[in-house]
């Protein structure tokens, strides 16, 4: 079980979420519920050098993780990581991070909790409560604070950010590309290319030398599909994309009734079979 705490460096307005481990995925996931519970992105994100997020962190050298760029070009904010052992460089979130544990997750260790939603629901109350306790030292609680805070955090874009794996794939003699047995369509002036793919939840997205050359929804299921666009193919493929499956019985009647009899059984199945750069299809 992993806690991730993130705090505003003015008025201490935390945002705190439990996790089942410390993965890329888990960790961009963070960020982005805590951007949302915010309200706002701050202009700079000094997060712990933690290998889900930064890859290396030298006097010489800062290596971000790509996904964890990618995070910050789409919020529009900086991603500048904490010196190692540079406890000076995020005191607010040291410390906050210690009073988080006191205040929150100490008040819950005696409490049993059947799933993750369970557990981050009773988080939830507990930092409602911390981030509206009264200060001891002066005028206030973080939440009054934070109203002063919100008008300098950047506005949200429209949609959240959306986590991606990133793979290599070649561009078969088919123009098209297999990742998880699913196969998309880049132009054929590619194939025999090896290219970069970007695939999340909803999108699958092709690139060649940092240029994006083809963007499709991602198929799911587990047989085997294609997404073709018109466009990828040769212009001497492009004319059989209309043809359809009347098409294919108004042939096979002139052949003869046995033909016709066979193209119309298979008739709601299409068959693709890629041989060198030629489609051959069989209704």
């Amino acid at each position: 079980m992993s806690i991730f705490v993130s705090v505003l460096p003015y008025s201490g307005y935390a945002y705190v979420e439990g996790f089942l481990s410390q993965n890329q995925e888990n960790w961009i996931t963070a960020h982005v519920h805590a951007y949302n519970y915010f309200g706002g992105v701050t202009r700079i994100l000094v997060p712990d050098n933690l290998k889900t997020g930064v890859i290396k962190n030298t006097s010489d050298e800062t290596i971000i993780n790509k996904t964890y760029l990618e995070l910050a070009e789409h919020y529009g904010t900086a991603i500048i990581p904490a010196r190692p052992r540079s406890p000076k460089d995020k005191p607010t979130v040291e410390k906050s991070v210690g009073i988080a544990s006191t205040w929150i997750i100490a008040a819950l260790r005696n409490q049993q909790f059947l799933s993750l939603r369970e557990l981050n629901g009773a988080i939830r109350e507990k930092l409602i409560e911390y981030n509206n306790k009264e200060f001891q030292k002066k005028e206030g609680c973080r939440a009054s604070h934070f109203e002063e805070e919100k008008i300098y955090l950047l506005s949200l874009p429209e949609r959240p950010f959306e986590p991606a794996t990133w793979k290599i794939a070649t561009v078969q003699y088919n123009y098209h590309i297999t990742v998880e047995n699913k196969n998309y369509s880049c132009p054929y002036e590619y194939i025999k290319h090896k290219v970069d793919v970007r695939i999340t939840r909803n999108i699958v997205e092709v690139f060649y030398q940092g240029t994006r050359i083809a963007s499709h929804p991602r198929l799911h299921g587990h047989s085997v599909q294609y997404s073709t666009i018109p466009e990828h193919m040769p212009e001497n493929h492009r004319k059989y994309v209309t043809w359809d499956g009347e098409r294919f019985k108004k042939w096979a009647r002139k052949i003869g009734p046995n033909t016709y009899t066979v193209v119309k059984f298979f008739g709601s199945s299409l068959f693709r079979v890629g041989r060198d750069n030629n489609f051959h299809y069989l209704w």
